[in-house]
């Protein structure tokens, strides 16, 4: 009979996995609007259009995301200050 492994909260902090598997993917989605809040500038800055995923960026603004419900709730899932991480990125929310 095989004997089947299970993780306790003590194995997977030891192991190095994340106890919450969510917070990984909502870390990243947080991740993706700050780069891509950052290649907005840039574009902004430089005016150049011709940048890989500058199309997506204008289909789903992050300054959007950063001001919308969904960001709340990935904050309060993250135990973290939505105000905070706003005033954090600072004048990367006003693209010019």
């Amino acid at each position: 009979m095989k004997r089947r492994h299970k993780f306790g909260a003590g194995q997977v902090a030891s192991e190095g996995y994340d106890e919450d598997p969510c917070r990984d993917l909502l870390c990243a989605i947080v991740e993706r609007g700050v780069k891509d809040l950052v290649i907005l500038r840039r574009r902004s800055k430089s005016h150049i259009k011709s940048r890989k995923g500058v199309r997506e960026i204008d289909l789903y603004p992050p300054d959007e995301f950063f001001a919308g419900e969904w960001f709340e709730d990935i904050c309060g899932h993250l135990d973290w200050d939505p105000e905070a991480v706003r005033e954090g990125l600072g004048d990367l929310l006003v693209v010019t």
